[in-house]
């Protein structure tokens, strides 16, 4: 059975993606990379998370709240980039 936090830190790794894949699919769809798209949105991946763990009333340290910033935007690109490559094929 996962812990409160765990479920909490899911949630919001699962609101970066609600919250930021409009803007990814929009500089994939630009010409930028995946890597530029990551550095660009990891910044605003820190920020939701802060935010919808902070609505929970957790908090996680810096070297946490990088990591888990840099997960859910990594995955977030990761898996816009393989759709956008689906709808080309």
């Amino acid at each position: 059975m996962k812990t409160k936090t765990e479920v909490n830190q899911f949630v919001a790794r699962e609101d970066v993606g609600f919250v930021l894949e409009p803007t990814v699919k929009a500089l994939l769809a630009h010409g930028m990379t995946s890597a530029q798209v990551l550095e660009t949105v990891t910044e605003s991946a820190k920020r939701v998370i802060r935010l919808s763990l902070s609505d929970a009333g957790e908090k996680l340290s810096v070297a946490e709240l990088d990591a888990e910033a840099a997960k859910a935007a990594k995955t977030l690109v990761d898996d816009m980039v393989q759709k956008l490559r689906g709808k080309a094929a």
